[in-house]
């Protein structure tokens, strides 16, 4: 698998942030404690606080990936990050295929 920095540190936390905002209201608690822990480094513990909010399975799957890709880029781990992406644009792609159907 290829390693691809998709986007600057600036681009990538500003996505982060329209991400966490944007989920829904019943996780704001949860979105901003995430947020304070990325902002002061506790990257472990973001991503404990999205694996608890945001379940791999049903409606927030896309969320929880996409918000431990992020976290995952931002650490550096950059292999994890893009396997995250990868089941991003699985879940996009099955969606956008039942809608067309």
């Amino acid at each position: 698998m290829k390693v691809f920095h998709f986007f600057p540190f600036q681009q990538l936390f500003a996505g982060v942030l329209t991400l966490l905002f944007l989920s829904g209201c019943n996780t704001i608690h949860a979105n901003k404690n995430a947020i304070l822990q990325i902002e002061q480094g506790q990257f472990k513990q973001a991503k404990q606080t999205i694996k608890q909010n945001y379940s791999p399975v049903g409606r927030d799957r896309l969320l929880h990936e996409l918000e431990l890709a992020s976290i995952l880029h931002l650490e550096r781990e950059y292999l994890q990050s893009n396997q995250h992406l990868e089941n991003a644009k699985s879940q996009i792609a099955s969606f956008l295929y039942y809608q067309s159907v």
